[in-house]
């Protein structure tokens, strides 16, 4: 009898056993360009660096309106939040123009979206505080998103 519990327990763990996530290919997705650029508003604080996700109309209003602080915002900046996310790379303020913040790839992998952005010095330029960012919209989704950082 115990063979037989023994053998039973076993098809259970191995059938419960999933190899769900090997079998996941990684999809591409194509984000659509909201802004890029080198001013961001220099008041914002922190002052760090900063690869976040914004998920409601709430936020995304006051985020344009008190934080990127531009007086027309481009029509890709109309947002549904029902479809969609807005992910928002800025880096520190920098004290010479040169730098570059851009968002390379956002791919879903098997258990989460993986966001690569660069953060690179092209050319040396003038002395002018700046402030690079990239902003893009992809598709909502359930899975967590891990930004990877690459470059400087």
């Amino acid at each position: 009898m115990k063979f037989y519990y023994l053998l039973l327990l076993s098809i259970v763990f191995i059938s419960c056993s999933s190899d769900d996530d090997m079998a996941f290919e990684d999809v591409e997705i194509t984000p659509v360009e909201i802004a890029k650029g080198n001013v961001f508003n220099l008041d914002f604080q922190p002052n760090t660096t900063i690869n976040s996700f914004i998920d409601n109309e709430d936020f995304w209003l006051f985020f344009v309106e008190n934080t990127w602080q531009i007086p027309n915002p481009p029509p890709e900046a109309d947002v549904n939040f029902d479809d969609d996310f807005v992910i928002v790379c800025v880096d520190h303020i920098r004290t010479t123009t040169g730098y570059d913040v851009t968002i390379q790839s956002v791919t879903e992998k098997a258990l989460h979206v993986e966001i690569v952005v660069e953060y690179k010095k092209s050319v040396d330029g003038e002395i002018r505080n700046t402030r690079p960012y990239h902003i893009v919209k992809i598709p909502q989704t359930q899975k967590d998103l891990k930004f990877t950082r690459i470059g400087l």
